[in-house]
């Protein structure tokens, strides 16, 4: 029962339904990477250092899109 639960567990996470879930779409560590060019250390550098918000869930990191796309907006340099 515990592995079946896991396992819905996981199918949610990788669903569409999961990452748009109402408004709000969620990234992956790997979309952060595709989309962004962070490589592994720096994504958990800006997780451990408070730069990026983040929800744990089991081994899965989740990250809120509109929250990533705001601190890139507060953070442009404008020359």
């Amino acid at each position: 029962p515990l592995f079946d639960r896991l396992k819905n567990i996981e199918l949610a996470i990788n669903s569409k339904q999961f990452k748009e879930s109402g408004n709000k779409k969620y990234y992956r560590n790997a979309d952060l990477k595709a989309l962004y060019g962070l490589s592994p250390n720096t994504i958990i550098k800006y997780r451990e250092t408070g730069v990026i918000p983040f929800t744990r869930l089991g081994d899965v990191y989740l990250y809120e899109a509109a929250l990533i796309e705001r601190i890139l907006d507060n953070n442009k340099i404008n020359t």
